[in-house]
Order: structure tokens, then sequence, then C-alpha cells
């Protein structure tokens, strides 16, 4: 694991601040707005709303919570290959 910086409300890769690498992907900005395990206080919500209803941050942030979104696939039942 490497360092970690807190700055703006969120923690960077000490890294990216140092070696101007501060441009993320998607997933680095999710977690920046949001700690992973902050989803665990949504799922109530979700669970009312409907699986529509979940961002695609929050899609990200409930792998923290072991749970994790598979693209539909009709009439196909993912087998062990």
């Amino acid at each position: 694991m490497g360092w970690f910086i807190s700055l703006a409300g969120g923690y960077w890769p000490a890294q990216a601040l140092f070696f101007g690498l501060a441009d993320m992907n998607k997933i680095e900005e999710y977690k920046q707005e949001k700690d992973g395990l902050d989803i665990l206080h949504d799922l109530p919500r979700y669970v009312a709303e409907g699986w529509e209803a979940i961002t695609d941050g929050d899609k990200e942030r409930l792998k923290w919570a072991g749970v994790f979104f598979r693209r539909q696939t009709p009439g196909r039942f993912p087998t062990a290959s």
C-alpha cells in the first residue's frame, strides 16, 4: 500500500501529488467523492427505491460491501469454464 495525503476533503496517492499525476480515472474520482464503506448507510434507501436508482459511483462503492453488478445476458446462465 502506498502513502496517501489528506487534501481537499479526500485522500490522494502521494505519487500523484508529487509527480503531477493528479488526473484520476473515474474509479479514483468516485473514491474521492465518498468513502467506500459509507455505502452501507445508503443500502436501506436503495432497497426502497430499487436498483435503477443506484448511481455509477455507488455501484463501484457497493463492491466494498461485496455487491457486484453483472451485465444482463438474457437466456444465458453463467457457467464455470
